[in-house]
């Protein structure tokens, strides 16, 4: 009988010291290793840091800059710029057009960029680390998409010891990145170029989509929009149908459409809903209260109009021991806190049968004058023309409260015209999905292709 005995060494991972970027596991362990169609070269063979500051004036306006996480890029921080009596670090360091900005912290959550034409000037603290490139050998463009690529953020994030998340220069000047030609750069940039262009074109068509569903069902209505301002001194007479909203904030102020020449009734909102309150959400510490069947919609899920689903689920035992109500499939939701309803009155249609927490009521409507869905469009168009006039006169957009909500003028034609203008709605809001997902197609195509180019497979 032979006996096999099995290399007590069989464990043991062997790595080449030379081979040897940083010192961790996930280096150690060749996870991080990347192979490239093209020469590997360290970053600090392409970029060098600039450690030059400015001591701020405090007379003087500066414009800050910031780093969005995961490679979103670099954006202005302050709109309006900075006194730099406000600024506290009075030694700051000055970016340049096409510099690679990273940040100290946030570098491990993809917090590096590269400094664009319009914040050419602006000014970042010692907590950023600023690169120049070399532009005889790399392109700016080619580098900003570079490090939104997987095989380029997983050295970043395996970076020093888990316990410590900052990074410090000499990795970044560390990191590998593949180095074709300029001349081969420069057609990789624009493959990827390519595809983002077309997703913004599809993003504008579905914009343009968008903006067009107001002026459907305007046109339908006979919704006009005025184009001049009403005097507020004196006495003042407002017919019923032509006010937007029922509080004399927005009575007093300037009216973008009139509906003076609507043909149909118009109703306030209270003459075509019931209300029904939430429930107490179900104690955190139960767990026999979470993960049934039963969907448990709250505020956090109302970002569609239509909810096909929500996060969470509770058990039976939730909703009989907590005196719940499951509201069935079709139910209107709006989001009321403390009788308030938030962000211009969110209100959706429920796919799902579902229970509700105390933020939430539900709306029976009253189906021989509206159709849900006529009704949920119109109010949402409503919304939209709020927010259109707060964004006109330069002001933010309130909550407003249940009194005020159930004041809002609703525009009534027969419900067979509703059903055809809910369809056409519909028909549009459908394109606008199809453009949307389109779109995302190609962003997430212009850098699966551009990583496919200059990447290889990790066996």
């Amino acid at each position: 009988m032979t006996v096999t005995t099995k290399s007590p060494y069989q464990f043991i991972n062997l790595s080449s010291f030379r081979k040897l970027n940083f010192w961790d596991y996930y280096t150690l362990s060749n996870k991080a290793s990347i192979f490239s169609n093209f020469p590997l070269v360290e970053l600090g063979t392409v970029i060098k840091q600039r450690k030059e500051s400015i001591v701020i004036d405090d007379a003087k306006i500066y414009k800050r800059c910031r780093v969005k996480l995961y490679g979103n890029g670099v954006v202005l921080r302050d709109p309006d710029g900075i006194e730099g009596k406000e600024i506290k670090t009075k030694r700051q360091q000055v970016c340049k057009t096409n510099d690679f900005l990273v940040a100290e912290i946030d570098a491990k959550f993809g917090g590096y960029g590269i400094v664009p034409t319009e914040l050419n000037g602006a000014i970042v603290s010692s907590h950023y680390f600023l690169f120049e490139i070399d532009t005889t050998q790399l392109l700016s463009e080619f580098l900003e998409i570079v490090v939104k690529c997987n095989d380029f953020s997983k050295q970043v994030k395996s970076t020093g010891s888990t316990n410590y998340s900052a990074i410090r220069p000499y990795h970044v000047l560390g990191y590998l990145i593949p180095l074709p030609s300029l001349e081969e750069q420069n057609i990789l940039v624009q493959a990827y170029n390519n595809r983002i262009a077309e997703a913004k074109r599809l993003e504008d068509v579905a914009k343009s989509l968008e903006k067009g569903i107001k002026k459907y069902l305007f046109d339908q209505l006979g919704v006009v929009k005025n184009n001049c301002s009403i005097a507020i001194n004196g006495l003042s007479f407002l017919a019923y149908k032509e006010i937007e909203r029922w509080a004399l904030s927005h009575l007093l102020k300037r009216r973008l459409y009139s509906f003076k020449n609507v043909k149909h009734p118009i109703l306030p909102i209270k003459t075509l809903l019931t209300f029904f309150e939430g429930g107490k959400t179900p104690s955190t510490s139960r767990n026999d209260f979470w993960g049934g069947d039963i969907y448990w919609t709250s505020a956090k899920d109302m970002k569609e109009l239509y909810l096909k689903n929500a996060q969470d689920r509770i058990t039976n035992l939730a909703v009989k021991e907590g005196g719940l109500k499951v509201y069935p499939k079709g139910t209107l939701l709006g989001v009321f806190r403390s009788g308030i309803l938030r962000h211009s009155f969110p209100v959706a249609l429920t796919e799902v049968e579902t229970a509700i927490n105390q933020d939430l009521k539900a709306m029976g409507i009253n189906e021989e004058l509206v159709l849900k869905e006529y009704f949920l469009n119109f109010l949402n168009v409503f919304q939209k023309m709020i927010l259109e006039r707060s964004q006109k006169e330069g002001v933010t957009v309130e909550s407003i409260n249940t009194y005020e909500f159930l004041e809002i003028p609703v525009i009534i034609p027969p419900i067979e015209t509703q059903r055809i203008i809910s369809a056409q709605i519909q028909s549009i809001r459908n394109e606008v999905a199809n453009k949307k997902n389109q779109a995302g197609t190609n962003r997430q195509l212009a850098i699966s292709e551009f990583e496919s180019k200059i990447f290889m497979p990790c066996n």
